[in-house]
């Protein structure tokens, strides 16, 4: 069934993330071609496209969605198991779903993000639906495969650390070695949150870069937040960062979880 826990009609007053799954699935299948990605509201344009749907598979014409019904099985049913996650492919595409872009996932799992494409606020990604997702092999727990990889080649991996760098003015920064991690392969991804906190005297603004495998994520921040980075492609890489100030000479405190 779709993963939806409320009734979608004109005019009714669903769960909005129930909305947001609905249009992403009429999107993918070329439904709902309205360009006001992230709107969590049922408009005129989506109950078009429910109508639509329904002709098409032979059911009632009501442009009503309940999760249990015969519109919401033929929207699973359709979907199959999964999609590619396909994006706009510009500037404006977010880092992490720039990495997302031609990777597979199961719609009845969450992926990186929190979000399906489409779902989330001005997201204007698509799934491009998989019947069928071959099996993926198992695989050893990551901490063997480190303890497998570091013995063969005489690896030492590098703890956790917090560091503080200096931001300079206009200026990028030279390249700095922040965290290793061992034991990766061409098919495994290791999702690194790095934590940004502006430890001057004066907190202002700043620009950073972040590479790791074949993975690079550029950002913008002010004051703290975090980052996501998706590093895939080497059995052994080290995580890099360097930053730019706006204005000001800045002191940046960062961190790995």
């Amino acid at each position: 069934m779709l993963p939806i826990k409320t009734t979608i009609r004109r005019d009714g007053r669903p769960k909005l993330s129930d909305v947001l799954t609905l249009k992403n699935r009429l999107r993918s299948f070329g439904y709902y071609t309205h360009d006001d990605y992230g709107s969590p509201y049922p408009n005129n344009e989506l109950i078009s496209a429910v109508h639509a749907f329904q002709k098409d598979e032979d059911l009632k014409v009501d442009g009503v969605v309940t999760p249990k019904g015969e519109t919401s099985e033929a929207l699973s049913a359709r979907s199959g198991e999964g999609y590619i996650w396909r994006s706009q492919k510009d500037g404006k595409v977010r880092s992490m779903h720039r990495q997302l872009d031609g990777r597979i996932f199961r719609w009845d799992e969450t992926p990186p993000g929190g979000h399906h494409p489409g779902e989330a606020p001005n997201c204007r990604c698509v799934a491009e639906s998989i019947e069928v997702i071959p099996p993926l092999p198992k695989k050893k727990p990551q901490a063997a495969i480190n303890r497998a990889v570091n013995k063969r080649y005489n690896i030492e991996p590098l703890q956790p650390v917090m560091i503080t760098m200096p931001a300079d003015p206009f200026v990028w920064g030279a390249w700095v070695p922040f965290q290793n991690y061992i034991g990766m392969t061409d098919d495994t991804v290791i999702n690194v949150t790095v934590s940004f906190a502006n430890v001057s005297n004066a907190a202002g603004s700043f620009d950073y870069e972040i590479r790791g495998g074949d993975s690079l994520v550029k950002g913008y921040a002010v004051g703290s937040m975090t980052e996501t980075v998706m590093i895939t492609g080497y059995i052994a890489t080290t995580i890099y960062v360097r930053l730019k100030s706006h204005f000001a000479p800045q002191r940046i405190r960062l961190a790995v979880k």
